[in-house]
């Protein structure tokens, strides 16, 4: 597929209304200036739902991948299905050379995260995972600062990203979540993979050694809820990592995200990543989250590479390391002991 930097546009397909995210993504594909939605392909969950949105929108609807690319001449997509099909997706769209913006984590097994890798590197395509830590300002400034030397040495990263189950969210199927064989992760892998990117993108190390406890927990499914990792890096930093589903229904935000940095030189505390207001009502109180902008900052950023044709900020490289650093904990829990990234 021709590319060219004149193009004002970029011609967008959204592959699957599985993923919960969608419901972010959308939007700022739908708004942002430098893309165009032109297809919807509903394969993996919520296929009702997709082909509604696709008519709601006037946009194409698709059945399959093979469809789209004869028919729409899209140059970059979302990939929000279920991470057990990315394989699957990603072989079709490689040879065609259409952008890859693609939902975490990379796979559900080892071998086809490698695999996806491989396929991604053999045809040069433009891939990236948004992993938002890396857009989140304050998380931007930790970084900036550890890397600069202002903290002096960075002895410790304490990190926590928990949130709701997500098989409580209404309007769409989301089982799968519980399923292994289709989601790959229980809880602390659906969230701690993004704070193990953002761990990696702070400490600008990589992950060495890890020992966890990976446990089901709160909500008695037949995958983790709960989980407690502790990494070190390569550069000598000391991580603990605390994640999965286990805030309560009546906790006032879906995530509860932070990080705390202690350096030689001072301390560094990220405890609210995104802007928030309080609303005080007779049933009680509500703090939501407002001027999101590490989802739009992700997407544009994505949409930039594919226009000025550059390597984006995340790429195939690290969804696999993320993903190797996550199995290698799950590996850990399962055996008893830490285990050596390789």
């Amino acid at each position: 597929m021709t590319r060219s930097a004149d193009y004002r546009k970029v011609r967008f397909g959204i592959i699957s209304f599985a993923h919960v995210h969608i419901n972010r993504y959308l939007p700022e594909i739908l708004s942002n200036p430098k893309a165009e939605l032109v297809a919807i392909v509903g394969i993996g969950s919520n296929k009702e739902l997709a082909e509604r949105k696709a008519r709601e929108l006037g946009i194409s609807y698709y059945e399959s991948l093979s469809d789209m690319i004869a028919n729409s001449q899209v140059e970059a997509v979302y990939i929000a299905s279920e991470p057990y099909l990315h394989k699957e997706i990603i072989e079709i769209l490689a040879p065609e050379g259409i952008a890859v913006l693609c939902d975490k984590p990379l796979a559900t097994t080892m071998e086809d995260a490698e695999k996806i890798a491989e396929i991604v590197d053999k045809h040069n395509l433009k891939f990236m995972m948004p992993f938002n830590p890396r857009f989140q300002k304050p998380v931007i400034k930790l970084a900036q600062m550890v890397r600069s030397g202002e903290l002096g040495e960075l002895i410790s990263l304490y990190t926590v990203k928990v949130g709701k189950n997500p098989l409580t969210i209404k309007g769409m199927d989301t089982s799968w979540f519980a399923d292994k064989e289709r989601a790959g992760f229980g809880g602390f892998g659906d969230i701690g993979i993004h704070a193990v990117d953002g761990i990696r993108y702070i400490t600008g190390s990589e992950v060495r050694k890890v020992r966890a406890y990976i446990y089901s927990k709160v909500h008695s499914l037949d995958v983790d809820d709960f989980g407690v990792a502790f990494m070190e890096m390569e550069n000598g930093t000391q991580v603990t990592l605390v994640s999965g589903w286990f805030n309560p229904k009546g906790y006032p935000t879906w995530l509860n995200i932070r990080f705390e940095a202690l350096g030689t030189r001072g301390v560094f505390t990220v405890e609210k990543p995104y802007h928030d207001y309080w609303i005080y009502t007779d049933e009680g109180a509500f703090r939501k989250d407002w001027l999101r902008v590490d989802v739009p900052i992700a997407v544009d950023t994505f949409i930039r590479s594919v226009i000025d044709d550059i390597e984006p900020p995340i790429t195939i490289k690290d969804a696999l390391q993320n993903f190797r650093v996550m199995w290698y904990a799950y590996e850990s829990a399962r055996r008893g002991k830490e285990m050596i990234i390789e």
